[in-house]
C-alpha cells in the first residue's frame, strides 16, 4: 500500500507539477524576460489548505499557490538556470484521491482524500535544453531531483479510519528512464508499515507528440531490498473475504490479521500487470493471537491485483462448464486487492498450524477470490503435498477449491498421487487412504461430492475395508457438524483461505473439519478386488450404497434370540470364543447395500451375477468344514435384518456348509425361518456319522451320503424333506424311495452357523417304494457282503439304531463264508471238507406286515409269513427266490441249503470283545417250519445260538415239536416227535426233553409221510 502511494505521489508530481511551473507561451518580437503567470487560492480554500500543515510549517507562511483541478503546488519561489535547470526552494504538493461515493468535483472544494508530498530542500527540474523566457523556449522536461529529506502523508480519511499514511525518503533523482534513490524509505499506512531501500521508479517515454514532457508515465517500481513489510488489515487481510461471507461472521470481519513480508531479494511492481514479485528468500507470515503463526516461504512470490487474474495462469482442470441459457456466474476477482498468489521454490512451503494447513510445492498459484490453490512439481520435487487438519494429499500436480463450509471441495490431482482423511463417526475416529496412478478428482454431482481415481486405484475404508481397481468412484454426502461441546471443537474466525469455521485450541496444530462426510455410494471398474475382516470379493464391476440403519429396526433386531443376530451374510457377530468369519466372493457383477455407522453394521444386500461365487475362507472355529456357494447369481436382501434371504441360481446353483451341500437350478435359504429349500430337481450331500471301530480294528474312512431328487426338497436347519425319485448313495450304499426326511445330529442355524462339532445324519424316513442296497468291502478293497432290503417305507434312526418297516418287503444278504441256519448242515461237519474263503452264501428273508430291528444292538425281527431262503451260490449275481423253489423244488436248495417259514423271526448279532467271527441268535416263532433237501422241521419255535452250535425245536405245549430225516441212502424218511430237541448239526447230536441222548442213526422208521410244502 505505501509504495503504491509512492508511485500516485511521483506520477501526480511529474505529470502535473512540473508542467505548472513551466512559462506560458510568448508572443515573437517582445524583448526581455517574462514572468509566468500564477493562480491564485481562493481564502477559504486556502484555509483547508492550511489545516493539513503545523503551525510552524513553512507552508503557513507567504507563500505561493497554485491550484488545478488535479493538485495544489506551494513554493516559496522558483528560479531558472543557465544549464536548463528549474529550482524549487522549497516545495510541496497536494493532490487529492477521489474516495469511493465521493468523486473528485472539478472546481469543487471536495476533491478528495489530499495527499501530500513535502520537500523542504526544494525540486531541481532538468529540461533537454537552456530555458528561454524571452523567445517561449523551453524544451521537455527530462529528469530533476528532489535533494534532502522527502516526505509524503496522508491524514486518516475519516475521523475514526485507521488509515492515515506516512512515508520518508530521501535525495530522490530522476532522469528519462528512471526516478531513484539509494537511501532508506520507511513508510507507515494506518496500523501497517514497512521498510526498505534502494528504490527505483522505472519510466515509460510519452506517447503523445509535443507533450511538455519526455515522462509517459510509470511501467515498474523496484526495491532493491525490503526489510520489512507489516500489513495490519481486518478480517481475512491478506486473504479477502468472499461476497457474503461478510455478514455471516461480523466480527471475524473486524478481527486483525497482521501480515508480515521479508525477503533476501528486490520487489518489483509492474503497473502493466497489476503484478508485485519478491525474490530470494521470500517469507510471509501471518500473526495470530495466542496461536502459531501461518507462514509462507519460497524462493519467488508473485502477487497478481485484481483485474488481470488470468496472466500466468495455471490451465483450470476444475473449470465447469455453464449449461447452455445459464449466465456465468460473478468474478469475485474482479472487486478484490490480490487476485493471485504465485509461489515457486525448492520448494513452497505454506504452514498454517491455525488451521492444520501444509502446503509443499515446487510451485503454488493461489486464487484466495475462489479459495483455488494450484501445486506443480519439479526442480527435483516429485511429489506436491497438500495437508489440511485430517486431509492429506499427495500427488504429481495438484488444484484445489477449498470448500466454504469446511467439506472437502473440488480437487484435481495427476498421479501417482495419495489422498488420506480422518473423521469422527460416532465418537470413533475413522480414516480413509486412497491411492491413484493417473489422476484424482473430486466435484460436486447432484448434491453429493464424487471421488474419482483413475488408473491403479485404491481406497481404504477403516471398518469398511479396502477397495482396489482399475477406476474408483465415490459419492460422499457432506453435513454441518454440531457446533456445541460433543466434538470439542473451539470455533475460529478465519484461516488463511477463510474456509475453515472450526478449529482447534489456541496453540494447537491441528485443524478439524466442521462437517461430517458420510458415503454414499462406490462404483469400481475392472479388476475390482475388496478386502474386509469378514469379505474378501473380487469382480469385473462392483457397486455399492451405503446407508445408515433405522434406529426402530435395530432396537427390533436387537430384542431377536440370541442366535438370530443380524450382521454378516450368515449370521451376526462372533462370540467371544469364536474368530471372525470371512468369506471370498467374487463374480462378473456384484452389487452391495451396506449398513454403516449404526450398531447393525454390515452387508444388508448383495447381488452378484456371473459365475458368482462365494467360499468362507476362515470359519468360527477351528476344524470347521467351510461354507462354500456356487452360481450364476447369488441375491441376499435384508442381511443385517433377522430376515434375511438368500437366493442362489445356477446350471446347477451349489452351497455347501459344515459337511452339508446342496446342488440345484435355484436355491433359497431365509434366515428367519431357518430354511433352505429348492424347487425342482436337486441334489445333497450329507456326511454319515463315523463309526467306532472295535479295539484292534482300523478306523474306517469318513463317508458320505449323495441324495438326489426331482421335485423339492425342503430344510430347516436339521430336518431335509426330498420327494420324488429320491436316490441316496454312498460308496458301498443305494437307497431308492419317492420320498425321504431325513434328520441331522445338530440343527445348523443360519444366523450363527458356528458349531464345535460335524454335523452327522441322525435319522432318515423313507416311503413310496423303499429300495436299500449294502456292500462291505475287507481292508484289501474286497467285497465280502452285499445286502438288499425291499419295503414299502423305512425309518433309520443313525443314533438310536431304531429300524421299521410297514408292509411286505425282502431282505437278501450274500456274504462270504458260512451263514449259520437253523436246520442247515454245517460244512465243516463233514469229514475231509474244509471250508471254502471264497464261498458265497446267500440268505433271503421275505415278509408280509413288516420289520423291526435296532442298528445298535445287531438285532432284526420280520413279522408275518416270513419265509426265509438259505443256499450257497458260485458268484454274487446269482439269486434264489421263493417264485425259483416254488418251480424247481427243494432241489433247488442244494445240498447245504434250507427253506424256512414262520409267523415271525428274530435275528441278534454280537461281536465278541477280543475280536474275531461275530456269533448270533436266530428265533422263528408261530407255525414254522424248515425244509431242506433231505429234512423238514415243524414246531411253534426254532431258535439257533452260532456260539453254542445249538439248534433248539420246541413245541408249544399243545403240539410237540417234529422232525422227518432222510438218511443218505436211503429211500423213507425217518420221523420223531417230542416236546423239544436239542440239536448240535456240527456233531449230529441230539438231546430230547426227557435227556435221553440217542444218535440220529438210531431214530426208528416210523412210517409218517414228511408233509409237502405249502404256500
Amino acid at each position: 500500500m505505501a509504495t503504491m502511494v509512492i508511485v500516485v505521489a511521483f506520477a501526480t508530481y511529474a505529470y502535473f507539477a512540473a508542467p505548472l511551473l513551466e512559462p506560458p507561451p510568448v508572443k515573437p518580437g517582445l524583448a526581455g524576460p517574462v514572468a509566468p503567470t500564477i493562480p491564485t487560492v481562493a481564502s477559504d480554500a486556502r484555509r483547508e489548505l492550511m489545516q493539513l500543515f503545523p503551525e510552524d510549517a513553512w507552508e503557513r507562511e507567504a507563500v505561493k499557490i497554485i491550484e488545478t483541478e488535479q493538485c495544489t503546488l506551494l513554493i516559496k519561489d522558483y528560479q531558472p538556470t543557465e544549464d536548463g535547470r528549474l529550482e524549487l526552494k522549497p516545495c510541496t504538493l497536494v493532490f487529492y484521491v477521489a474516495q469511493k461515493g465521493m468523486p473528485a468535483i472539478p472546481g469543487g472544494r471536495n476533491k478528495g482524500r489530499p495527499v501530500v508530498l513535502r520537500a523542504p530542500q526544494g525540486a531541481i527540474l532538468q529540461f533537454d535544453r537552456k530555458l528561454d523566457f524571452a523567445r517561449a523556449d523551453f524544451g521537455r522536461l527530462i529528469g530533476g531531483r528532489l535533494p534532502g529529506e522527502i516526505t509524503i502523508f496522508s491524514p486518516p480519511s475519516k475521523p475514526d479510519a485507521n488509515d492515515a499514511l506516512q512515508l520518508t525518503t530521501r535525495n530522490l533523482q530522476m532522469d528519462a528512464q528512471r526516478a531513484f534513490t539509494p537511501h532508506d524509505v520507511d513508510f507507515q499506512y494506518g496500523d501497517s508499515f514497512g521498510r526498505g531501500r534502494d528504490l527505483t521508479l522505472f519510466l515509460k517515454p510519452s506517447e503523445k507528440n509535443g507533450a511538455e514532457t519526455a515522462i509517459g508515465g510509470i511501467s515498474t517500481l523496484q526495491l532493491s531490498r525490503i526489510e520489512r513489510l507489516h500489513l495490519d488489515l481486518p478480517g481475512q487481510g491478506f486473504m479477502p473475504t468472499l461476497p457474503g461471507a461478510e455478514g455471516a461472521n461480523p466480527a471475524a470481519t473486524k478481527r486483525k490479521a497482521p501480515i508480515e513480508i521479508t525477503c533476501r531479494g528486490i520487489f518489483v511492481f509492474d503497473f502493466e500487470q497489476r503484478l508485485a514479485a519478491f525474490d530470494d528468500q521470500v517469507e510471509i507470515t501471518r500473526l495470530l493471537p495466542g496461536a502459531l503463526p501461518d507462514r509462507l516461504t519460497c524462493s519467488r512470490l508473485r502477487l497478481y491485483l485484481g483485474g488481470d487474474e488470468d496472466k500466468g495462469a495455471t490451465e483450470d482442470k476444475l473449470a465447469v462448464a455453464v449449461p447452455p441459457g445459464q449466465a456465468p456466474a460473478i468474478d469475485p476477482m474482479r472487486a478484490v486487492a490480490v487476485a493471485k498468489i504465485v509461489a515457486t521454490g525448492n520448494p513452497v512451503i505454506l504452514e498454517g498450524p491455525s488451521t492444520g494447513l501444509y502446503v509443499k510445492a515446487a510451485r503454488m498459484e493461489l486464487t484466495p477470490p475462489l479459495r483455488r490453490l494450484a501445486l506443480e512439481s519439479g526442480q527435483g520435487l516429485k511429489q506436491v503435498s497438500l495437508r489440511q487438519g485430517p486431509h492429506a494429499f499427495d500427488a504429481v500436480e495438484l488444484q484445489y477449491e477449498m470448500s466454504a463450509t469446511g467439506g472437502l471441495g473440488r480437487l484435481w490431482a495427476a498421479g501417482p498421487g495419495r489422498l488420506q482423511t480422518m473423521q469422527l463417526v460416532s465418537g470413533q475416529a475413522r480414516t480413509l487412504d486412497a491411492k491413484w496412478n493417473k489422476e484424482l478428482r473430486i466435484q460436486p454431482q447432484d448434491g453429493s461430492q464424487v471421488v474419482s481415481l483413475v488408473s491403479q486405484a485404491s481406497v481404504s475404508l477403516q471398518s469398511l475395508g479396502i477397495f482396489v481397481a482399475d477406476e474408483l468412484h465415490f459419492w460422499l454426502h457432506e453435513t454441518k457438524r454440531h457446533k456445541a461441546g460433543n466434538d470439542g471443537l473451539i470455533p475460529v474466525e478465519n484461516d488463511m483461505l477463510g474456509s475453515t469455521e472450526f478449529g482447534t485450541a489456541p496453540n494447537s496444530t491441528a485443524g478439524q473439519p466442521k462437517v461430517q462426510i458420510i458415503p454414499d455410494r462406490l462404483l469400481a471398474l475392472r479388476g475390482v478386488e475388496v478386502d474386509s475382516p469378514k469379505l474378501h470379493a473380487k469382480t469385473e464391476r462392483l457397486e455399492a450404497w451405503f446407508f445408515t440403519p433405522d434406529p426402530a429396526a435395530e432396537a427390533a433386531a436387537a430384542r431377536q434370540p440370541a442366535g438370530i443376530k443380524p450382521g454378516t451374510i450368515f449370521g451376526g457377530p462372533p462370540r467371544p470364543d469364536q474368530a471372525t468369519q470371512k468369506f471370498d466372493v467374487s463374480g462378473q457383477l456384484v452389487q452391495m447395500r451396506i449398513a454403516s455407522g449404526g450398531k447393525a453394521s454390515g452387508i444388508e444386500d448383495l447381488t452378484i451375477q456371473g459365475n458368482a461365487l462365494i467360499d468362507e475362507i476362515q470359519t468360527s472355529q477351528p476344524g470347521q468344514v467351510p461354507l462354500k456357494l456356487r452360481g450364476e447369481a447369488v441375491e441376499l436382501r435384508g442381511g443385517t435384518t433377522p430376515d434375511a434371504i438368500v437366493h442362489v441360481v445356477g446350471q446347477p446353483a451349489q452351497i455347501s456348509a459344515r459337511g452339508l451341500s446342496l446342488n440345484g437350478d435355484a436355491i433359497h435359504l431365509h434366515r428367519g425361518e431357518n430354511r433352505v429349500w429348492i424347487d425342482g430337481p436337486g441334489e445333497a450331500t450329507f456326511p454319515l456319522p463315523t463309526k467306532i471301530a472295535p479295539e484292534g480294528r482300523p478306523v474306517e474312512p469318513p463317508q458320505f451320503m449323495r441324495v438326489t431328487w426331482q421335485k423339492r426338497m425342503n430344510f430347516d436347519g436339521q430336518t431335509v424333506r426330498l420327494e420324488q425319485d429320491v436316490q441316496a448313495r454312498t460308496p458301498t450304499q443305494l437307497v431308492l424311495c419317492g420320498l425321504l426326511d431325513a434328520t441331522i445330529t445338530e440343527r445348523i442355524d443360519f444366523a450363527n452357523p458356528g458349531t464345535s462339532e460335524k454335523v452327522g445324519l441322525s435319522e432318515m424316513k423313507l416311503d413310496g417304494g423303499v429300495y436299500l442296497e449294502n456292500r462291505t468291502l475287507d481292508l484289501a478293497g474286497q467285497q465280502t457282503s452285499f445286502d438288499t432290503l425291499e419295503t414299502p417305507n423305512l425309518y433309520l434312526n443313525q443314533i438310536t439304531g431304531a429300524m421299521r418297516a410297514v408292509g411286505r418287503g425282502k431282505l437278501l444278504t450274500i456274504r462270504k463264508g458260512a451263514i449259520k441256519v437253523p436246520g442247515a448242515p454245517d460244512p465243516t461237519a463233514v469229514a475231509g471238507t474244509p471250508p471254502d474263503p471264497n464261498q458265497l452264501t446267500h440268505l433271503l428273508v421275505s415278509f408280509h406286515r413288516g420289520m423291526t430291528g435296532d442298528l445298535n444292538r445287531r438285532t432284526v425281527q420280520f413279522e408275518q409269513n416270513v419265509e426265509t431262503v438259505y443256499t450257497k451260490i458260485p458268484d454274487w449275481k446269482d439269486r434264489l427266490t421263493i417264485e425259483m423253489i416254488d418251480q424247481r423244488g427243494l432241489a433247488a436248495l442244494g445240498e447245504q441249503g434250507i427253506l424256512m417259514t414262520s409267523d415271525a423271526m428274530q435275528v441278534a448279532q454280537a461281536l465278541p470283545p477280543a475280536g474275531g467271527e461275530p456269533w448270533y441268535e436266530l428265533m422263528a416263532e408261530g407255525n414254522t417250519r424248515v425244509d431242506g433237501r433231505a429234512f423238514t422241521a415243524r414246531a411253534h419255535r426254532i431258535s439257533y445260538t452260532s456260539m453254542k452250535d445249538m439248534l433248539v425245536v420246541k413245541g408249544d405245549g399243545r403240539s410237540d415239536a417234529e422232525l422227518w430225516y432222510q438218511q443218505r441212502g436211503a429211500a423213507a424218511h425217518a420221523y420223531q416227535a417230542a416236546r423239544e430237541f436239542r440239536f448240535w448239526p456240527k456233531t449230529g447230536a441230539l438231546e430230547v426233553e426227557d435227556a435221553r441222548v440217542i444218535d440220529l442213526q438210531q431214530l426208528g422208521n416210523i412210517n409218517k409221510p414228511r408233509p409237502n410244502r405249502q404256500r
